[in-house]
């Protein structure tokens, strides 16, 4: 399934082929399923990290400059180096490249800006849920968590967790959240498994994949009516509704 992809680009062109489907009454009631209306929905609630509503641009332009130059000693002396082989000088232009887009990526799909709340906690992997206190890390921002894997401080096996309560909440509220066994590894959160993890080109903004999910479920929400000629509700509720 498309949600399954580890591709940016073909995550992307996949739901366009799904949206296509769509269109056709006929394709319908095969895409009127759970897992799919689920997904849909995971994406549909992408939106709220869209980067033209969080940061600004000329922010993201600076920071993916950051990256770049950070890196660029790197490939400078790569370059140096390897001057009479060809071979060195092509794998110099593809780790530029893939700097690049690695940075495009991250501009659109984890922008920052310094009035986002603090809201992931990281642990190491335990079989104990929640895992002991002493363990737990955080808050993080999204793009603090993203440093922490570049640097190899954590792997994609450690826990996390989303957490609804102020960072200046008391510390009961807090427990009582840890304790709702909302801690899982960090590639089961689908919005982390997407920022973090998704190789690739990307070819849609978050807003451009939740407008398109969206558009998705109203088409299979309409498979069936929800009232009479006489407008009076169906019962029981009409499957497409139900799901």
């Amino acid at each position: 399934m498309f949600i399954k992809c580890n591709n940016f680009e073909l995550q992307h062109y996949l739901l366009d082929f799904i949206d296509i489907l769509s269109h056709d009454e006929a394709n319908l009631n095969q895409l009127l399923d759970r897992f799919v209306v689920d997904s849909l929905m995971n994406y549909a609630s992408l939106s709220h990290i869209n980067s033209d509503q969080i940061g600004n641009e000329l922010s993201r332009l600076t920071n993916k400059n950051i990256l770049m130059l950070k890196d660029a000693d790197l490939i400078n002396n790569s370059d140096n180096n390897s001057a009479n082989t060809n071979k060195s000088n092509q794998e110099s232009k593809e780790y530029y490249e893939n700097l690049e887009l690695i940075s495009v990526n991250r501009s659109i799909w984890i922008p920052y800006d310094v009035n986002l709340p603090k809201i992931w906690y990281i642990s190491p992997y335990t079989s104990i849920v929640p895992p002991p206190i002493q363990l737990q890390q955080g808050p993080y921002h999204v793009n603090e968590i993203v440093k922490l894997l570049d640097d190899k401080s954590i792997d994609s096996n450690y826990l996390a967790m989303a957490s609804l309560i102020d960072e200046n909440d008391n510390i009961d509220s807090y427990k009582s959240m840890i304790d709702t066994g909302k801690w899982k590894p960090i590639r089961d959160y689908f919005q982390l498994n997407i920022q973090l993890f998704l190789t690739g080109k990307s070819v849609y903004t978050p807003n451009e994949i939740s407008k398109k999910s969206l558009d998705i479920l109203i088409r299979l929400s309409d498979i069936h009516k929800s009232t009479n000629f006489l407008n009076v509700p169906f019962f029981p509720i009409p499957i497409s509704k139900q799901i």
